[in-house]
């Protein structure tokens, strides 16, 4: 059995949105069993077998809610889709934080969507699905706490950005560098998401933004393993262009968040310097500009 359990190493002066721990989770209807507290026990994988997602009984008028036991700063909000069968189902879920409307999903495939809520200020989080059947794998809620705004902004918001022609150094035992950005984040060797060099030494992973961007932090989920390798990710350092952001402490967890600071660059490259490099997932949060 794996415990999956979810960390943030910060490892600059500059504190980055920190995620949000959630209570008392609750929903219109419980269909299946897929009971509330599903959307926050740290699983994230999708299968609706692993008793891990929630589930509605209707297919109108659906919502879920959980409460951050204070008022804060919303920074993005993170939604895990089912990968099993009816992932369509996804299309027209919306996040709201209190009155505000962070955002709608649309449905393009991929199972982490991440809406961004420009900073508004709330103490609780609600999914709703107007017109069909509920199912959330994972809610994840990034901020910071304090009182946040109202809804608008002068600023552009922090959101992820999207990552272009990942290549690397070397690719041992198929570990395309293509796996760090397929949007799976299990970390699981055997479902064919990670990446891999040949080697043990020097080796990097990169990536371009597609045009220059202030990189507020990196997200990078770690090999989940129990016969080995899980302590390689120690010692991974993360650059954007010339500027070192902060180096992974292994600590038994499979997701870092390095804090950028903002610093400004058109590409990121992950570095190991003394043994394999194996990157589960990599993650960019910043702003335009």
């Amino acid at each position: 059995m794996y415990l999956f359990v979810f960390t943030t190493v910060v490892l600059a002066t500059t504190v980055a949105p920190n995620r949000i721990q959630l209570h008392s989770p609750h929903q219109n209807s419980v269909g299946w069993g897929g009971n509330p507290g599903r959307a926050i026990d740290g699983r994230t994988d999708g299968q609706w077998g692993h008793g891990s997602c929630t589930h509605t009984s209707g297919t109108r008028n659906n919502w879920w809610k959980a409460n951050f036991g204070g008022r804060y700063s919303v920074n993005h909000v993170v939604i895990y889709n089912r990968q099993d069968c009816c992932k369509k189902r996804i299309n027209g879920v919306q996040v709201w934080i209190e009155g505000h409307h962070c955002g709608t999903i649309r449905y393009n495939g991929h199972r982490q969507y991440t809406i961004n809520c420009g900073g508004v200020s709330g103490s609780s989080i609600t999914v709703k699905q107007p017109h069909n059947y509920l199912t959330l794998c994972e809610v994840q809620v990034f901020g910071s706490r304090g009182k946040g705004h109202g809804g608008s902004h002068k600023h552009s918001p922090v959101t992820q950005v999207k990552l272009h022609s990942p290549h690397q150094n070397s690719v041992g035992w198929g570990g395309n560098p293509g796996r760090a950005i397929d949007g799976r984040t299990d970390g699981q060797w055997g479902h064919g998401s990670c990446t891999h060099t040949s080697g043990t030494r020097n080796n990097w992973w990169k990536a371009n933004f597609g045009g220059r961007y202030s990189v507020n932090h990196v997200v990078i989920y770690n090999i989940n393993r129990q016969d080995c390798c899980k302590k390689r990710i120690n010692g991974v350092q993360v650059w954007i262009e010339g500027h070192h952001c902060g180096t992974i402490r292994y600590n038994g967890h499979r997701q870092y968040t390095i804090n950028c600071g903002g610093v400004s660059g058109s590409s990121i490259t992950v570095k190991q310097p003394h043994n394999y490099l194996t990157l589960c997932e990599v993650q960019v949060f910043g702003r335009r500009g």
